[in-house]
């Protein structure tokens, strides 16, 4: 199979690993919705958007890397 090139901040596998690990990168730091009263509505909602988060980003990852025609190229030419 011959592949074109594209720049890598045109992946969607890319943005969807970074989509993905934010969460967990920010718990590393303190910042979780898992810290608290976990009856809070607010807490619950930043719960459920930490979680989508992962999943949607895992999703984009998957959709990405399968529906790839190009290899990846950190040039800014691309």
């Amino acid at each position: 199979m011959d592949w074109d090139v594209k720049n890598i901040f045109k992946s969607k596998t890319l943005w969807g690993l970074v989509t993905a690990a934010t969460p967990t990168i920010l718990g590393w730091f303190g910042y979780s919705a898992a810290q608290g009263d976990v009856t809070s509505v607010v807490t619950q909602t930043q719960a459920w958007i930490e979680v989508t988060m992962q999943y949607g980003g895992f999703l984009l990852a998957t959709i990405g890397r399968l529906t790839a025609t190009k290899k990846l190229s950190l040039s800014p030419s691309q």
